[in-house]
């Protein structure tokens, strides 16, 4: 997604080890023998459509107290202009939190629109180890990320837990 992101210098990643010849000791291809699709296939095909909504976030493990911060990116490999609206959504323990919403207005054929930065200060949810970032658009084009997420707070509250 973002090498997607830096066009036009740019266009896309590949990944040169997506059916190894043999069993490797890093294990790191996309697809093994015979022909079964490992998990991260799925992911790249995911990442690789022609209409995505890209999230461009600094890192993957963030706490309580901190201000989620990351853009939205509207990338668009289509022969045809879209327009469309996106809600992103952050998910922790049981909890859902509306972000914000954009209308991204017309994104041109072959081209990618940035949008607005989310800005959201994270709630202390002493259950959760990670939480989740999800972007809904109007024409179903959705993508999503698993983060870490850590409570500064957990330790305390399990030691109260098991004085009382």
């Amino acid at each position: 997604e973002e090498s997607r992101r830096q066009w036009p210098y740019c266009s896309m990643a590949l990944n040169w080890c997506f059916n190894e010849p043999w069993i490797t000791a890093a294990n790191n291809s996309l697809l093994s023998y015979p022909d079964i699709k490992k998990p991260a296939y799925y992911t790249v095909a995911n990442s690789l459509q022609n209409v995505l909504i890209t999230a461009r976030i600094p890192k993957f493990s963030w706490q309580d107290g901190e201000t989620l911060s990351f853009e939205l990116w509207y990338l668009n490999d289509s022969a045809d202009a879209v327009s469309d609206t996106v809600i992103a959504f952050l998910e922790i323990g049981d909890e859902s939190y509306e972000l914000l919403e954009w209308r991204t207005g017309e994104v041109d054929a072959a081209s990618n629109k940035q949008g607005p930065t989310v800005n959201f200060k994270l709630p202390a949810v002493i259950d959760a180890t990670e939480m989740k970032i999800v972007l809904k658009t109007a024409l179903n084009k959705n993508n999503s990320y698993r983060l870490l997420y850590k409570c500064n707070d957990r330790t305390d509250e399990k030691l109260r837990r098991m004085n009382t």
